[in-house]
């Protein structure tokens, strides 16, 4: 399939899946599973196989939803759109957002310049030519399925890249991310393609990634009236 054809398809099927709080809709009706339920399901049978104690399952099925990084992926969706035209273009002069005001924090704009200036990088990095979108919903009508994708790059010949953003604070004693968080990746962008292969038609992948944004949080010891 063309670049065209590819992005296209994506683009117009997802103005069709409809996101609520409690799932995804197609036409008014909810689709069965999210892909983060494959998720769950997968930490359910590690839990049930004695391959996680309870601790790490609690804390793996809470991190879910932290992952997520609500104020992390929008930051980084507002970002995308100062770097990236309607049509999926680097535009030529990014835009000014000099009057932004950070959802990570919003009276500090340090950590969203960082994201800003990684995810600046990131599409620099790709071929000209290359088409990108970014917090774009997906379905399979075979699988019943659907989810987004946070970042999916199409390249001029028509392979597709999908990375996933993932906020998270690491142990102080931890090297590198859990090995169940790494398996549990794998399930998650492993759906992520099988949905573009079934529903979307894409034959060519090219990186499938999860990349993981560390988020050291620091707080000043305070008295006990003063402010936050």
């Amino acid at each position: 399939a063309s670049q065209n054809d590819v992005y296209d398809k994506i683009k117009n099927f997802s103005s069709s899946i409809e996101k609520r709080d409690d799932g995804y809709y197609i036409e008014g009706k909810k689709v069965p599973r999210r892909v983060t339920d494959d998720v769950k399901d997968w930490y359910s049978r590690k839990f049930k196989n004695n391959d996680l104690v309870k601790s790490e399952y609690e804390k793996a099925v809470d991190d879910l939803k932290a992952e997520k990084g609500t104020a992390g992926h929008a930051d980084l969706e507002h970002a995308f759109n100062v770097f990236v035209d309607e049509n999926g273009y680097l535009r030529d002069e990014p835009l000014d957002d000099s009057g932004y005001v950070s959802q990570i924090n919003p009276k500090n704009n340090d950590v969203y310049l960082i994201l800003k200036q990684n995810l600046k990088e990131r599409l620099n990095s790709y071929p000209q030519g290359t088409r990108f979108l970014s917090e774009i919903t997906v379905y399979s009508a075979k699988k019943r399925i659907a989810g987004t994708l946070d970042f999916l790059s199409i390249s001029q010949e028509g392979k597709v890249n999908i990375l996933d953003w993932k906020f998270m604070n690491l142990a102080p004693w931890a090297t590198d991310v859990a090995w169940f968080k790494k398996g549990a990746y794998d399930i998650q962008l492993g759906r992520y393609k099988e949905i573009l292969k079934l529903q979307y038609g894409i034959k060519e992948f090219g990186m499938t990634r999860a990349i993981p944004i560390l988020m050291k949080m620091e707080r000043k010891e305070r008295k006990k009236d003063s402010p936050l």
